[in-house]
C-alpha cells in the first residue's frame, strides 16, 4: 500500500503535466497500474534492459484492439523526464524495452512505461536496483534466484532471464562459477555448452549446493557488456525410485543363424537413490524359461549404478541357438513395489554368416600378394633374364635383307662407354648421330668403365642422359675370372637393359 500512495503522489502529476493532448484520451482515463511486482536486480557497470509489462498484458487481453497503432514511452520518475530513443545515448528507449549500456549505481530507481492509441492509456512502473558485486572475484549479486535438486540424480541450472540479450541464432557462451570460483568441465560432475542456456549437474551430492553465477557477455551498438545472474541452488534430498522401465531390448524381432551364440540382455531403469526391491525374470511363450527348457543355459544378473541412475540387468546365454527356438515370444518382465514393464522379442532364421570366412581368404590373399612384390622387388633382374632364358622371343621367317632391318629396328641400342680418357667431342658428334634419344626412340646404355666424382665436366647432353637413365658401373673386380662371369652382377644388368634375345640362333 505504502509503494502505490508513493508512486500515485510521486509519479502522477508529473505524468498529468508532461503528456501532449494530441496523443487521443486525457490523462484522466490513463489506467495507472502502480509499480510491477517483477523489479529488476543488476550490478553496476552491467548492460541490462527493462520490458515494458502493460504492452504483455494488452496482447493478452481480448477486450482491447491492439492491432490499432499505439506508441510507447519512457520516463525518468523522479524528473518525468522523457527518455530519448537516441542509441548514442547511455540510457536509450528500443520497441518497447528501455536500455542501459551501462547501468550505474545512480540509476536505481522507478522508470515509468505508458503505452497509449486513441482509445486507451496505460501507465506502470518498473523497478530498478543497482548494486556493486557482493565478492571481488566474480560478478555475485545479493538479488538471486532459487533453483532445488533432490540429490543422486541430474540437475539443468537455468541461467534465467537472459533471452532479451542475445539474438535465437546467435552464438553465445556462459562463464559459470560456484561460490565466486571459476567451474572446471574437465571432469564429469559439470558440463557445459556453447549456446546452452543452462548448466548440467550430474549426480548431484549434498556438497554441490551453493550459490551458482552465469555470467553472459554480449554485443550491443558495437560494444560488449556483460549481464549476469546469481542462483541459490540447494539439496532437498534424495528423491524416490520409479517403477522399472526397460531400455533394452525393444519389442520387435531379431535376426539370428541357426547355431549361433546368443547373450540376450534385459535392462531395466529404476531411478536414482537406493531402489526398492526389483525383481527380474525371462518368460517363453507365458512359461518361465527354466520351466520350457531342459536344455543348458546359463542366466546372469547384475545391478550397476551410473550417472543417469541405477540400472538392473538379466542375461541369458545360449551356446547353440537351436530351431525349436524361433518363433517363440521370449519376454523380459521387471517389478516391483511401484510398478512393472515387459519386452517381447521372437527371434527368426537369419542367413549363415561368411564375415570371418571372408576375412581369412582376403587376409591369406594379401599375404600372398605381399610376399610376391617384395620376391619381385629384390629379384627382379634375375626374374626377367631367367624368363628370357626360358622364353625366348618368336619370330616368322624372312628375307636376309628385312630380316636385318626389323633386327636392327627392334634390338638396337646404344652403350656409350664413359672413361676420363674418352674424346668429349667425339661423343658429342655420336649423341649428334642419335637424336632420336631424346624422343626416347631408341633406349641408351651408358657404362662408367672408371670411377668419376662428379659429371660436371661432361657436356649437358651427357648429364641430362645420366639424369634420365642412370649409369651401369664397371668396378675393377669384375675383371677376374669368377666375376667376368655372365652372371656377375654387373654383366647381368647389362644384359637386363638389352632386348630379349631371339628364339633364331
Amino acid at each position: 500500500m505504502t509503494t502505490s500512495i508513493h508512486v500515485f503522489l510521486f509519479g502522477l502529476f508529473p505524468f498529468l503535466m508532461a503528456f501532449p493532448h494530441q496523443f487521443g484520451p486525457t490523462l484522466e482515463s490513463c489506467q495507472d497500474k502502480g509499480v510491477n511486482f517483477d523489479h529488476y536486480y543488476t550490478l553496476d557497470r552491467e548492460g541490462v534492459t527493462l520490458k515494458c509489462p502493460s504492452l504483455k498484458d494488452l496482447r493478452t487481453q481480448e477486450s482491447i484492439n491492439t492491432t490499432e497503432k499505439y506508441s510507447i514511452m519512457w520516463y525518468q520518475y523522479k524528473t518525468s523526464e522523457v527518455i530519448t530513443r537516441d542509441k548514442k545515448q547511455r540510457i536509450y528507449v528500443e520497441d518497447d524495452s528501455l536500455w542501459f549500456l551501462p547501468v550505474l549505481i545512480e540509476d536505481a530507481d522507478h522508470y515509468i512505461c505508458v503505452v497509449r492509441n486513441s482509445t486507451f492509456c496505460i501507465k506502470e512502473a518498473v523497478s530498478l536496483t543497482v548494486s556493486n558485486s557482493t565478492s571481488a572475484s566474480c560478478p555475485q549479486n545479493e538479488a538471486f534466484f532459487v533453483m532445488t535438486s533432490y540429490s543422486e540424480t541430474s540437475k539443468m541450472i537455468y541461467c534465467p532471464d537472459i533471452h532479451d540479450y542475445v539474438d535465437s541464432n546467435e552464438n553465445f557462451a556462459l562463464r559459470w562459477y560456484k561460490n565466486c570460483e571459476p567451474i572446471s568441465f574437465s571432469g564429469l560432475k559439470y558440463s557445459y555448452h556453447k549456446s546452452d542456456w543452462y548448466l548440467i549437474v550430474r549426480n548431484v551430492e549434498p556438497s554441490d549446493a551453493g550459490m551458482y553465477v552465469c555470467e553472459l557477455r554480449f554485443m550491443r551498438n558495437g560494444l560488449q557488456y556483460t549481464t549476469s545472474r546469481t542462483i541459490d541452488f540447494y539439496i532437498k534430498g534424495c528423491k524416490a525410485s520409479v517403477g522399472p522401465q526397460i531400455t533394452h531390448p525393444k519389442n520387435g524381432t531379431i535376426e539370428i543363424p541357426p547355431g549361433s551364440n546368443l547373450n540376450l540382455s534385459c535392462i531395466a531403469y529404476i531411478g536414482f537413490c537406493k531402489p526398492p526391491l526389483t525383481v527380474m525374470h525371462w518368460l517363453v511363450n507365458n512359461e518361465f524359461i527354466e520351466d520350457h527348457f531342459n536344455d543348458t543355459f546359463q542366466v546372469e544378473q547384475s545391478q550397476r549404478n551410473e550417472a543417469q541412475g541405477n540400472y538392473h540387468q538379466m542375461n541369458i546365454i545360449f551356446t547353440n541357438f537351436k530351431e525349436e527356438y524361433y518363433k517363440k515370444k521370449f519376454t523380459c518382465v521387471a517389478k516391483n513395489g511401484l510398478g512393472y514393464q515387459t519386452a517381447t522379442i521372437i527371434f527368426k532364421k537369419a542367413a549363415a554368416d561368411f564375415t570371418k570366412e571372408i576375412a581369412t581368404t582376403f587376409g591369406v590373399f594379401a599375404c600372398v600378394l605381399f610376399i610376391c612384390i617384395c620376391t619381385y622387388k629384390i629379384f627382379k633382374i634375375d626374374i626377367v633374364l631367367c624368363l628370357r632364358d626360358t622364353f625366348p622371343a618368336t619370330g616368322a621367317e624372312n628375307a636376309c635383307a628385312e630380316q636385318v632391318k626389323t633386327n636392327i629396328k627392334e634390338s638396337r641400342r646404344l652403350i656409350i662407354l664413359m672413361a676420363k680418357s674418352f674424346d668429349k667431342q667425339l661423343f658429342e658428334q655420336q649423341v649428334g648421330l642419335h637424336d632420336a634419344l631424346f624422343c626416347d626412340q631408341m633406349k641408351v646404355i651408358l657404362i662408367e668403365l672408371e670411377y668419376h666424382e662428379d659429371y660436371t665436366n661432361f657436356s649437358q647432353s651427357i648429364q641430362h642422359i645420366i639424369q634420365k637413365k642412370g649409369t651401369i658401373k664397371w668396378k675393377e673386380n669384375e675383371s677376374t675370372t669368377k666375376s667376368s662371369s655372365s652372371n656377375s652382377k654387373f654383366w647381368k644388368q647389362v644384359r637386363y637393359n638389352m632386348p630379349p634375345k631371339s628364339s633364331r640362333s
